[in-house]
């Protein structure tokens, strides 16, 4: 990973490379062993808030989120019926949102794992969307089943103010601005390791970055001050 302040105006930090290359979840296998939901079969666990659960496989990661983190996951989720209305694996890219910005079952179950678990979820209507229709699939009263893999928790970030203020306005030549053929300039400010991958065009990347006027420091845009990163896929 590497934070870079470059002359495109925008100070960068690329978090966990790009999208994890684990190996392919076969959600129609895990569907299949598990619906028509039994709450009795073995190995289904229960909470006091009606959540029940199946742990898939479990991860090497000891970070669990709280309920207001900052998450990544791939997920996929069907009625209880089996009918499927949304799939990140499909899509080939996780999804990233707040704990207390989804539906309870969410908020209740993914505090339960760590990262890299693997959980089927079964969340009754009170926990997802109650007596309300959600698009053409979801109807009122639908209990659904969430297949869940928990690729990591964020940390919280924050702006180098220091690297700011020492290089805007900017100057081309200070001896550690680097120079490329197409006008892009840049100065590393932190490396990470050199034994990481890095992003190659067409690959997901999720980054922290805030974007300032070279001029003055003016500042038009910023994902710390979001609190969330941005996740983009064309990287050229």
């Amino acid at each position: 990973m590497i934070r870079t302040f470059a002359a495109a105006l925008a100070a960068l930090s690329l978090i966990a490379g790009c999208t994890a290359k684990n190996e392919p979840v076969d959600t129609d296998k895990a569907f299949e062993a598990h619906l028509p939901w039994n709450p009795d079969a073995s190995g289904v666990q229960k909470d006091e808030s009606g959540l029940q659960w199946v742990v898939l496989k479990k991860g090497d990661g000891k970070t669990s989120p709280s309920a207001t983190d900052l998450v990544r996951v791939h997920y996929e989720g069907r009625t209880a019926k089996g009918e499927k209305f949304d799939s990140s694996f499909d899509r080939g890219q996780p999804a990233m949102f707040r704990l207390n910005q989804v539906i309870p079952g969410w908020t209740i179950g993914l505090q339960k794992m760590h990262e890299g678990d693997e959980y089927l979820f079964y969340v009754p209507n009170k926990l997802a969307y109650g007596n309300s229709d959600r698009g053409p699939v979801i109807k009122a009263g639908d209990d659904l089943v969430f297949l869940v893999d928990l690729v990591s928790v964020m940390e919280p970030k924050s702006t180098d103010s220091a690297a700011w203020a020492k290089y805007t306005p900017w100057n081309s030549d200070l001896p550690e601005v680097k120079k490329t053929e197409s006008g892009l300039q840049y100065v590393v400010l932190a490396s990470g390791d050199p034994k990481g991958e890095s992003p190659v065009n067409g690959e997901d990347v999720v980054v922290y970055y805030e974007g300032r006027l070279a001029e003055n420091g003016e500042m038009f845009d910023s994902a710390y001050q979001r609190g969330a990163p941005k996740s983009s896929r064309r990287i050229s």
